[in-house]
């Protein structure tokens, strides 16, 4: 009987710590769209990787998130034969980095998927470059950078305590 009590018990435990574990999944929030590719970012990864100077011309306010790229059928399978892929691509997983003191951003590590969702490439850090690269206005790359700020902007805002009433002061 009481093996019977422990192995319920332990079954509760591993649900419990198992749904815990949903909590921490990504939160993927739509940015934009066009007719063949869709555009979010994990709300969840946002993480402030500043380095903050006594002389303020020198901090580096940067902050990292991961952003997805999801395309139709007929864009992943043009995309799959210019890169040389034996299954169509259904979307991207990048972490970037954007330095909003300078609006520039670089992407650290870049993930491609089958539309199963195994992937079908990496690229590595080495080969996507490490410096950071002017935002292109009026593109895609600048929605991107707005929206992701904005919610940057609103966590951080909100971790600090202070209300939007607080910066009218």
């Amino acid at each position: 009987m009481m093996k019977k009590v422990l192995a319920v018990l332990y079954l509760v435990c591993m649900m419990f710590f198992g749904f815990t574990n949903i909590s921490s999944a990504a939160n993927w929030q739509w940015i934009t769209s066009t007719d063949d590719s869709t555009y979010s970012f994990d709300t969840t990864s946002l993480k402030d990787k500043s380095i903050k100077t006594p002389t303020p011309e020198y901090s580096q306010l940067v902050y990292s998130v991961w952003i997805k790229c999801e395309y139709t059928d007929a864009k992943g399978e043009e995309l799959a034969a210019q890169l040389n892929y034996n299954r169509p691509i259904k979307y991207y997983l990048s972490e970037r980095e954007y330095d909003y003191k300078n609006k520039a951003t670089r992407i650290n590590t870049m993930h491609i998927y089958a539309k199963d969702g195994t992937r079908i490439d990496s690229v590595p850090s080495y080969l996507l470059g490490s410096s950071f690269e002017s935002i292109i206005p009026d593109s895609i790359g600048e929605i991107i950078y707005n929206t992701t700020l904005k919610e940057f902007n609103a966590q951080r805002n909100s971790q600090s305590g202070k209300t939007w009433k607080d910066y009218l002061k």
